[in-house]
């Protein structure tokens, strides 16, 4: 944003145009608790719960100046007592409760001891008016970021605290990918997943994203030039031979049509030139979003990301490092690994994803021993 655009910005709060979203927007919303059954089939069905999840459909979630929204969620327990929990956020609009066949991290999560987490919204959960044309609530993912955040204490206070109670190493940890990435990225600095007495999360893994850490220059038109990924090369940057390498910011094909539908800003991409008034809308709904002063001190909290750097790319890249510059400055322990050869955008667990910085691991392998491996310092535990 340019010096106009925030002067703008700064006139719109003080007029009242614009409410701070730290005042807005860091108050959870409330959880109802549906009823145990079957398992439902997923939006796209080669992407459905993990195997062996016993599941409960018709919850509900209503948050501040939002429509309600309604979810599944499923809950795979290991043998003997488990480590901790893990809550894996899927990508997208979260229809599909594995976007990317993620259930092979359930199961194997499952398969090192702990209990397990996935859940599937019925609507995109970025669209805070649930898909309802008459809704008085104004579209933004940011306000629509309290779902999952919700979601998130629920889990804590009815899965985690039994839990704590009986292992007190237990850890309360989360895993994103892509748009799931985002709603961690909003839990943790707008929401109070790090800082909430109603909710902690010991570890968090961001798996190419956050995707919604500058909506603004995610949409702007002309296109900001890429980001840098660790220039200068940081000691946080785990790259092994892998070069700082350029990511774009920019919301192309199918994640700039629902950005479009999700802001409510069609104007999102172009191609006419952003408006400064457009330029101030999507500021106002990202996570890394300086006038209005997110959170990104994360005590007891261990954060990890994976960005593609080689093979197919895409703005989760750029996205992603925006955020991970704010939370590195803040966060000793914050790692951001390099994966090369990503066999499409975004997919850093993909057949033929490899961690340079670590023996060429697999992208699959390095995420979960990074999860799980008794020799990780970022382990799912008590932190």
């Amino acid at each position: 944003m340019n010096k106009i655009n925030w002067l703008l910005y700064f006139l719109a709060v003080m007029l009242g145009l614009i409410v701070s979203a730290e005042a807005q927007n860091t108050v959870l919303g409330q959880f109802t608790l549906g009823k145990s059954a079957s398992c439902p089939s997923a939006k796209n069905s080669t992407d459905p719960f993990a195997s062996g999840m016993s599941c409960f459909v018709d919850n509900s979630i209503s948050c501040p100046d939002t429509e309600n929204i309604s979810l599944s969620f499923g809950h795979l327990m290991p043998s003997g007592v488990p480590l901790g929990v893990v809550v894996l956020l899927p990508g997208a609009g979260g229809q599909n409760a594995s976007q990317e066949q993620e259930s092979q991290f359930a199961t194997k999560y499952a398969a090192a001891g702990y209990e397990v987490v996935q859940l599937q919204w019925d609507s995109d959960w970025e669209d805070s008016t649930s898909g309802n044309p008459d809704s008085p609530h104004p579209l933004n993912i940011q306000a629509a970021a309290c779902r999952p955040a919700t979601f998130l204490s629920h889990i804590y206070s009815t899965f985690y605290r039994p839990l704590q109670a009986k292992e007190a190493t237990a850890g309360m940890c989360a895993q994103g990918f892509s748009a799931g990435s985002g709603a961690l990225g909003f839990a943790l600095a707008w929401y109070g997943a790090a800082t909430s007495a109603e909710y902690h999360l010991d570890k968090v893994a961001l798996l190419s994203g956050p995707v919604f850490s500058d909506i603004e220059q995610g949409c702007e038109d002309p296109i900001p030039p890429p980001q840098t990924v660790c220039e200068g090369s940081p000691s946080f940057c785990q790259m092994g031979t892998q070069a700082p390498w350029n990511g774009s910011v920019n919301y192309l094909d199918s994640p700039l049509s629902s950005v479009r539908a999700w802001t409510g800003k069609k104007s999102c991409g172009g191609p006419k030139m952003t408006t400064p008034e457009s330029d101030i809308g999507w500021l106002s709904q990202s996570i890394v979003n300086a006038p209005a002063a997110p959170t990104f001190q994360y005590p007891g909290t261990v954060v990890t990301s994976w960005l593609c750097a080689t093979g197919t790319l895409n703005n989760s890249i750029g996205q992603g490092w925006l955020f991970g510059q704010q939370v590195a400055a803040a966060n000793p322990g914050f790692s951001l690994y390099a994966v090369q050869n990503c066999p499409v955008a975004e997919a850093v667990y993909g057949a033929g994803a490899t961690v340079p910085a670590l023996q060429n691991e697999s992208g699959l392998t390095a995420i979960l021993n990074d999860m799980t491996s008794p020799d990780s310092p970022n382990r799912c535990t008590k932190h």
